[in-house]
């Protein structure tokens, strides 16, 4: 298979801001999209946890008053199964700034920084922060859920001992669904992840590789369950 990058998926590039003000939003938004990471910000508490969820960002920069709910939601985000790691750095000012750091750090946070911060000084936090995730994931070069084998250094896939040959989209597809194995996954989610778009003219694109998927894995194509009014899940 020829060899590609599917930067949404495996690269550690997708960042989040949960709350701050427009100002704050704009200036992030410009100093991270000029070093190639995929912003996006919500506003609204009650879209936080959906957004992480359908976002699946790689880093969370949280912005949120009062500070106590920030480190709050922190806590909810480190507990949750999916996603099992997420690191999260908590934005904040005044106050007792050692006393605050130990809360934030208490609650999973990677990080407790005061506004205004230094761009260059935090976008070097960010990118060792970004550093770790990658180091971390080297060890899992192979993706194995029943009889399905995915080799991530040599792109390739294996059913059954026997080699199946995928586009490259369909190889992201199949690794975002095997990674997130039992999880229903909506279409959203899948175009945001797998073709980098929040939307598409024609929403059948993600059925139609899903459909292809299941074609190429044979008897393992079972595996990838199609959830009424939801999208897709893959279960053994």
């Amino acid at each position: 298979m020829k060899a590609f990058r599917f930067r949404s998926v495996l690269a550690k590039n997708r960042i989040l801001l949960l709350g701050g003000d427009a100002f704050l939003a704009r200036n992030l938004g410009k100093v991270f999209k000029n070093r190639g990471f995929i912003f996006q910000r919500a506003l609204k508490s009650a879209d936080y946890l959906k957004t992480v969820l359908e976002f699946a960002p790689h880093l969370v920069v949280m912005d949120i008053t009062p500070f106590k709910e920030g480190v709050r939601l922190c806590a909810a985000l480190k507990q949750r199964k999916n996603p099992e790691h997420l690191p999260v750095i908590i934005l904040g000012e005044g106050g007792d700034r050692n006393k605050k750091t130990i809360k934030c750090l208490s609650a999973g946070a990677e990080d407790y920084l005061l506004k205004p911060m230094d761009a260059a000084l935090f976008i070097a936090r960010i990118g060792a922060i970004m550093r770790r995730l990658i180091f971390q994931d080297v060890p899992a070069e192979i993706v194995k859920t029943g009889g399905v084998i995915l080799n991530l250094t040599a792109h390739t896939a294996d059913a059954d001992s026997k080699p199946v040959n995928l586009t490259p989209k369909e190889f992201a597809l199949l690794y975002f669904l095997m990674k997130r194995e039992g999880k229903v996954l909506t279409r959203r989610m899948l175009m945001r992840s797998v073709w980098e778009r929040k939307y598409f003219a024609n929403m059948r694109t993600v059925d139609v590789h899903i459909q292809s998927l299941r074609k190429k894995l044979s008897t393992h194509g079972k595996h990838i369950i199609a959830v009424e009014g939801m999208g897709y899940k893959f279960a053994v």
